[in-house]
């Protein structure tokens, strides 16, 4: 499957995805219909959400991809009209197409600071401080993070701290980062690079200052431990999640066909969740476990995909 973004002439502005994916028929949804390009608040970039989930090249599986107003080359897009598209071919060679529109409005260059992952991809873009000249530099006080999350926040209580250096040459300025990517969930251990990207007075030339870091330990505040069984599973036999608990955390099942109609809608207890077969066909069925935070709001923290067959 390929998700790419493409200009008002059809060119291929930029491939947010290449990879394997399974999909829940449905439609893509986008955060917002409107950014602003080089903004570093939310208004400037869009989350995609994809029905049914992608398999990263890290190994993880998520159904949300970020575009930021970028090109391939990195570079901020020009105003105007640009069209996300999905192309998906399933296992029996049957396209599938998906697309949404959306516009960029083109504020102009801005300096930031964005995280990338080992593969490349953009995890997290940070405000940076407005100052007359901008800033033009940072520092890492560490090279080794290791964020111990918070239940009740979910972010990081010990985030990670980047000094920065302002062209006006005044005291130094600080931003730091919760652990969280821009799709408000924990990241997983590995190693990061933060990106200060800044452009000359006349907006004329970019300029990249790039440091790598190690986030270890992470405490991602999602589901592991998972096993899943009977499968395939007699009708009538419960489907049982087992899972390690964790403390502070909700977990809801959701269960489709192949439809994508949802069949099944299940709360789990401390360690596991059980579905219900009794009223089932026979057939291949997802089930999705998303992990939330008691009390919060938003999206789930983590979602976790697992594929069961049903036999009569």
């Amino acid at each position: 499957m390929t998700v790419g973004v493409y200009n008002s002439a059809g060119e291929l502005v930029d491939t947010l995805f290449n990879g394997s994916a399974e999909y829940v028929p449905g439609q893509l949804t986008l955060s917002s219909t409107v950014i602003n390009g080089g903004s570093q608040g939310p208004d400037g970039s869009v989350h995609i959400t994809f029905p049914g989930y992608l398999k990263m090249p890290s190994g993880s599986a998520s159904d949300v991809l970020v575009w930021s107003a970028l090109n391939s080359g990195g570079q901020l897009v020009a105003s105007g009209i640009y069209e996300i598209e999905v192309q998906y071919l399933n296992t029996f060679g049957q396209a599938t197409t998906l697309d949404r529109s959306i516009q960029v409005i083109d504020e102009g260059p801005q300096n930031s600071l964005v995280i990338y992952d080992s593969s490349g991809e953009v995890v997290r873009r940070l405000t940076l401080p407005t100052s007359a000249g901008g800033v033009v530099g940072f520092s890492l006080p560490v090279t080794t993070w290791a964020p111990a999350y918070d239940p009740a926040t979910g972010k990081a209580g010990n985030p990670l701290v980047f000094d920065l250096s302002e062209a006006s040459g005044g005291a130094p300025a600080q931003t730091s980062w919760d652990g969280l990517s821009d799709a408000g969930s924990p990241v997983a251990s590995g190693v990061y690079t933060a990106d200060l990207v800044y452009f000359s007075e006349e907006g004329a030339s970019r300029v990249v200052i790039a440091k790598s870091f190690n986030v270890v330990s992470v405490d991602q505040g999602g589901l592991s431990g998972l096993k899943f069984g009977p499968n395939p599973a007699m009708a009538g036999t419960p489907l049982t999640v087992d899972y390690n608990p964790v403390a502070g955390g909700l977990v809801e099942g959701l269960l489709y066909d192949v439809r994508g109609s949802l069949v099944e809608r299940e709360l789990g207890g401390t360690a596991a969740l059980i579905f219900p077969t009794s009223g089932l066909a026979s057939g291949v069925y997802i089930a999705v476990l998303e992990f939330s935070r008691a009390g919060a709001s938003g999206a789930p923290l983590s979602r976790s995909f697992l594929k069961v067959a049903v036999v009569r």
